[in-house]
């Protein structure tokens, strides 16, 4: 039994400010990386009790340099460091795992109630969609995940995000460690009660044995809808992008591979444009991830 697990840190069980997950704040990120290191380790620690034998932990927040590696379950190998200077979302990912974790994520942009809701940038992204239905993160992973085969079998996060998993691949274990009221502010519920709950549902996603792949029909389509019209002038650069509106690219292609390496292009030269925006605006850098 094989385990791909991805980990997100903005909903973390106890992650509760925006504080909690910038690098740029040294003393209150450190509180989070901790927090996000324990919770990881409650589900490793469920893995192993149903028979996992590999497990792959890939630092899917930020700059992919959160978790502490020194205090990771050694049953654990990390993949670390950001994906946005490689082709891969999912580096490694093959039909040797039996299922993918996806943990501390957030709703995709716009949901209501979603606490940190955003899809993969706050500062460059509205809306994306896979064959018309629009993702997240969650669902980006799922479908990247799908054309290897590897179904999701556990995804944690606040309420918004379980119920957006359940709603695209239906059966999965969810834990949901907090409600949102808005962007900004939640009802947090503590690690100690939900620890607890993640480390059995861990265990049960792999022992039950169930859930299907999120499999895409081919050819795939993706759609972005950006926030600005220079960031969707940087993506339509990329090779058979297509402009589809003032703030929208879209990409077509019968191998998912190529068609998910020209998502991560897209995002990668929209934030280009987004991180000169906000440098024209701020003076130095994006104000938000």
């Amino acid at each position: 039994m094989n385990v791909y697990i991805v980990i997100d840190m903005e909903c973390i069980s106890g992650i509760s400010a925006g504080n909690m997950i910038r690098v740029g704040h040294a003393e209150w990120a450190a509180r989070g990386r901790r927090i996000m290191t324990r919770e990881i380790n409650v589900a490793i620690e469920g893995a192993l009790a149903a028979g996992a034998k590999r497990i792959w932990v890939k630092d899917g927040h930020d700059a992919g340099e959160n978790l502490l590696s020194e205090e990771l379950n050694p049953a654990a190998e990390l993949l670390s460091g950001t994906t946005s200077a490689i082709p891969d979302h999912l580096p490694g990912i093959d039909s040797g795992f039996n299922a993918m974790f996806l943990m501390g994520f957030h709703a995709r942009m716009g949901t209501l109630h979603g606490h940190f809701d955003h899809t993969i940038s706050t500062a460059t992204i509205s809306e994306v969609r896979l064959n018309g239905t629009p993702v997240g993160e969650l669902g980006i992973y799922a479908a990247i995940a799908g054309v290897h085969g590897v179904p999701v079998r556990l995804v944690t996060g606040d309420r918004a995000a379980t119920d957006e998993m359940r709603a695209l691949v239906g059966d999965v274990e969810a834990v949901a460690v907090k409600d949102g009221f808005g962007r900004n502010s939640a009802r947090v519920r503590s690690p100690q009660v939900t620890h607890p709950e993640i480390r059995a549902a861990a265990e049960r996603a792999l022992r039950d044995g169930g859930g299907r792949p999120w499999k895409l029909d081919l050819p795939i389509r993706i759609e972005v809808d950006f926030l600005r019209s220079a960031d969707a002038d940087m993506a339509e650069m990329i090779p058979e992008g297509k402009r589809m509106g003032a703030r929208s690219v879209g990409f077509t292609h019968d191998h998912p591979r190529t068609a998910f390496r020209a998502l991560n292009a897209m995002v990668a030269l929209g934030g280009v444009a987004a991180n000169r925006w906000a440098r024209n605006l701020y003076g130095s850098g994006s104000p938000v991830s």
